[in-house]
């Protein structure tokens, strides 16, 4: 999957270059700028990446949480923020393409 290729990726930049980084520079303000700066840059590409995962499944309410939700509309948001969580979670959304070609096989 192409999304665990990056991720893959970012964590083997993070590894290299960051948790056993065997490099020195120069300790002026702008190489521990430029550092800290690509560091914070490999954070937002992974963060992008988690972002942008559109499932290929949908997600809704049980008939029993949405009777819940009509009388409790304080957890409305909080519903919504966790079905939204589920609908980009990239673990849930191979193990459902994965389950999608097992069955279409058969």
């Amino acid at each position: 999957n192409g999304i665990f290729d990056e991720i893959k990726s970012i964590n083997e930049q993070l590894v290299e270059n960051y948790i056993k980084k065997n490099i020195s520079y120069p300790l002026t303000l702008d190489a521990i700028h430029q550092d800290i700066s690509s560091y914070i840059e490999l954070w937002e590409r992974y963060y992008s990446i988690i972002a942008e995962q559109k499932a290929s499944y949908s997600v809704k309410n049980t008939t029993s949480t949405e009777d819940v939700l009509q009388y409790n509309s304080d957890e409305t948001k909080s519903n919504e923020e966790i079905m939204e969580a589920i609908s980009k979670d990239i673990y849930i959304n191979e193990a459902y393409s994965i389950l999608s070609n097992y069955i279409n096989q058969n």
